[in-house]
């Protein structure tokens, strides 16, 4: 039983700043934007050029389908050079930057066309920067060279220094996507549709009620210590993280605490967003697949027994000490989400602590009354565009109806045609 979906992001502007004095007022304006939860760009690892004229390239993250690369290509900006490409035939448009276009001796010639095509399923989401061909060529005029001469030490050693650059370079590309720093307050300001003012007021309260050291970073524990909970509410605590990143695990090693994450502003605004957004309904959903992470729709009793031991720790309560009494649930059975649902409401304190979670939550992060807005809001767009799908379907449905009864008509018409000329075929025999 999943509870959220990872949105898609594509790549949808790319930026180059040529120098370190642009490149440093290019990052300082990006930064600003970033802190105001605003749509901002991703520093590409690995710079390009020379030390004397750096440039650096730079992506912005879209969710918008419509605005996504479908395709890109590099190309000099000589029209003499061996890659020079020219695009606008062909319907691509340019990234260029005046300093690229190679008009002094020393400047770079460089120029990215690019096509945003919304029939395309494909687009481009990741752009690296390596020099992995090269060091390929190297490894294989090397490898050729040593198979000539195959005890040669020097060319062993060249052929195992280049399969090892070659290596490292591949892992750089592997960990390049967890090198882009995550999009989680525009996500926080935009999911919520947050003023600035808003928005400003929930970093606030991370910055001056949680973040003590001031060093941007808090732990499961701290969070915990933030809302008031015992330490034992800290396993509820992880999986809410969890479900903003979108993973839920009863895994042990979500479940140990000694290796607990640490989280910035931002995923800890978009924690706190997407918890407390939750109906009642899907909090017993959230919780339920906290244990059922394969999404089966079922829990083992053992599960159910570990997950009432962490709401209640000591069992002192005795609401829940009748409720498990009554329960008798036996050794190696399941529990589906349906039976999971009917006990959760026929007995409210068994997950009373996850809702008093969510509530702690709500008060502290600006009040009540102001999730319970965002949840009115919410629910009212989710109206708007399950009346918008429905209208579309049947509009669909229409045009189905409508080109099946053409076809019909087109049919008849192709066999009314057929016979009349049969007609006039016989009349015409007849007739001699």
């Amino acid at each position: 039983m999943k509870v959220q979906k990872r949105e898609v992001i594509g790549i949808g502007d790319i930026v180059f700043t040529v120098g370190r004095k642009e490149t440093k007022t290019f990052a300082d304006k990006n930064e600003t934007l970033r802190d105001q939860g605003e749509k901002y760009y991703v520093r590409v690892k690995n710079d390009i050029g020379s030390k004397e004229q750096l440039v650096v390239v730079w992506i912005k993250l879209v969710a918008d389908k419509n605005e996504f690369i479908t395709d890109l290509k590099i190309g000099s900006t000589r029209p003499n050079h061996e890659h020079f490409f020219f695009g606008d035939k062909e319907g691509y448009q340019a990234f260029m930057h005046p300093q690229l276009r190679g008009m002094r001796a020393a400047d770079p010639t460089l120029c990215l066309w690019y096509k945003k095509e919304s029939n395309n399923s494909r687009h481009i989401d990741v752009m690296r920067l390596t020099d992995s061909a090269h060091v390929e060529k190297e490894l294989q005029d090397y490898s050729a060279m040593l198979k000539a001469s195959p005890e040669d030490k020097m060319l062993i050693q060249m052929v195992e220094t280049a399969n090892r650059r070659l290596r490292e370079i591949q892992l750089q590309e592997e960990d390049h996507a967890q090198d882009i720093p995550s999009d989680d307050l525009v996500y926080t300001k935009q999911f919520l549709a947050l003023s600035k003012r808003e928005l400003d007021k929930m970093k606030s309260i991370f910055k001056r009620s949680i973040d003590y050291d001031r060093d941007g970073k808090i732990s499961i524990e701290e969070f915990t210590m933030f809302l008031r909970e015992p330490l034992s509410m800290a396993l509820l605590v992880r999986q809410i993280f969890c479900l903003s990143s979108g993973k839920l695990s009863a895994d042990s090693k979500y479940l140990n605490t000694n290796t607990a994450p640490i989280m910035d502003m931002g995923s800890t605004l978009k924690a706190t967003a997407v918890f407390c957004m939750l109906s009642s309904s899907d909090l017993i959903k959230f919780v339920f697949a906290w244990y059922d992470d394969a999404g089966y729709g079922v829990m083992e009793n053992e599960d159910f027994k570990q997950l009432l031991a962490s709401f209640h720790p000591r069992h002192s309560d005795e609401h829940v000490a009748r409720a498990l009494k009554e329960l008798d649930l036996p050794e190696g059975g399941t529990l589906s989400f349906e039976t999971f649902e009917k006990l959760a409401k026929k007995l409210p304190h068994l997950l009373y602590p996850a809702f008093r979670v969510q509530d702690k939550m709500k008060k502290k992060f600006i009040g009540v009354r102001f999730w319970k807005r965002k949840l009115e809001l919410y629910e009212e767009a989710k109206e708007l565009i399950k009346q918008e799908e429905e209208k579309a379907r049947q509009l669909e449905k229409l045009e189905r109806k409508r080109r099946e009864e053409y076809a019909d008509d087109l049919r008849l018409d192709v066999i009314d045609d057929f016979v009349q000329k049969s007609k006039k075929k016989h009349r015409r025999r007849y007739e001699r």
